[in-house]
């Protein structure tokens, strides 16, 4: 393999384990998907600060989430306090502009249906399920399950 493929490799490698930190997965359980070693790992964490980015980006989408909630109902309240047309004596109709803002202020708040993060989480569950009906059958999957995750980030990306 080239060099400057391997590197490209690397640094897709170390954002995949950042994504996965950023998930809430233990620097055991990254190494173990991404087949790192647990040292490369605390010094890929250490060296960028995930620790702090990890907690800094729990309170960021908590806030955003919030704010944008807020923001559709605020915006959803004045759309249905339009009122009558005085001319007309009939209800306003709502403009097109307004529609299509209080659409993108939802999707915003749903976000898509089938982020990476959804999928890692969704098997982590599973794996987790699976783990307390049948530990060995659990064991067997990890390589299969590892495997999946590092397939749908490629997807994604």
């Amino acid at each position: 393999m080239h060099l400057c493929n391997m590197a490209a490799d690397y640094t897709k490698l170390k954002a995949v384990a950042k994504d996965l930190f950023m998930l809430g997965y233990s620097q055991n359980e990254i190494a173990e998907i991404t087949k790192v070693s647990v040292k490369t790992m605390s010094q890929w964490a250490i060296a960028g600060k995930w620790q702090e980015l990890r907690a800094e980006e729990g309170l960021k989408a908590e806030t955003i989430t919030d704010l944008a909630q807020n923001l559709l109902i605020t915006q959803l309240k004045a759309l249905s306090e339009t009122g009558v047309d005085p001319e007309t004596g009939k209800p306003r109709k709502m403009d097109k502009g307004d529609i299509d803002a209080a659409q993108k202020l939802h999707t915003m708040v749903k976000g898509k249906t089938q982020r990476w993060a959804d999928i890692v989480n969704n098997v982590r569950e599973l794996v987790d399920f699976v783990a307390s009906q049948d530990s060995e059958l659990a064991k067997l999957l990890m390589p299969l399950v590892n495997e999946y995750i590092m397939a749908k980030r490629k997807e994604v990306a």
